[in-house]
């Protein structure tokens, strides 16, 4: 599924988002087994957004109230660029599930499910509101939740990494800037690991990456590789140790 010419806030299109979403969902329907799930591979950029109330159940199965859900987000990976986000409820007979007025939104979800009350009115999309059957639709999110064939072992050690730096308190780089997201590194073996602040509209933007890289291939062998990398070094040396810097690029004659 490919969405052509998507525009940005402000009436722009984003720079990279010209080619939009391609195929990317945003809403993994796999639950996690001990972690929270990354988003697609093919973006490596940010860990799948726990449910409300940290429910192990997928976003895609319907709250008796309807709730909207990002299902596809910007193929740069990065959801706050943007989601087509309907809104998930299921029928008054309780029949069907169905998938209804589909939205556009810029820098309003981090994950599948909008954090906190209420959401903007966002911009509507030209998709027909769709309908399933609730007893077929409930058993293949299941199904789906289930199929794991789709994980790589370089997505479990992100994700394994990213439970031990919380089982282990390691989630603040600086006062400021929070552990965001842990993903498998883009060119390289081992992982990329964010921190971030909570940016507001008197709060430009921060973020520190790391790249840590590991001496194995078992998933569970080298995210405690890692771990004990970065436990190693006392935090505030990790920018220094484990920055990652763009790669240099010769200038073109």
């Amino acid at each position: 599924m490919t969405l052509i010419g998507h525009r940005g806030q402000a009436g722009k299109t984003c720079p990279i988002r010209r080619q939009a979403y391609g195929s990317s969902p945003l809403v993994n329907p796999a639950a996690p087994r001990k972690i929270n799930l990354s988003y697609p591979e093919s973006s490596h950029v940010k860990q799948c957004a726990r449910n409300p109330g940290g429910s192990n159940q997928s976003p895609l199965l319907p709250d008796d109230q309807g709730r909207r859900v990002a299902v596809y987000r910007c193929s740069c990976g990065e959801a706050g660029c943007g989601v087509i986000a309907p809104v998930i409820l299921p029928s008054p007979d309780g029949r069907k599930v169905s998938w209804v007025d589909f939205r556009d939104y810029t820098g309003v979800f981090d994950g599948p499910v909008r954090a906190g009350s209420g959401c903007p009115d966002g911009t509507p999309w030209p998709f027909r509101d769709l309908h399933f059957d609730r007893g077929r639709y409930i058993a293949e999110i299941r199904r789906a939740s289930a199929d794991r064939s789709w994980e790589t072992a370089r997505r479990v050690t992100a994700q394994l990494v990213r439970e031990g730096l919380h089982a282990r308190a390691m989630t603040l780089i600086a006062p400021d800037l929070a552990l965001a997201w842990v993903a498998p590194a883009w060119q390289e073996d081992g992982v990329m690991i964010s921190f971030e602040n909570a940016s507001s509209g008197f709060t430009p933007f921060a973020q520190q990456v790391l790249a840590v890289t590991a001496g194995y291939s078992d998933p569970e062998r080298a995210a405690q590789d890692i771990l004990r990398q970065l436990q190693a070094v006392p935090v505030s040396q990790w920018a220094h140790r484990f920055g990652w810097r763009p790669p240099h690029r010769s200038p073109e004659p």
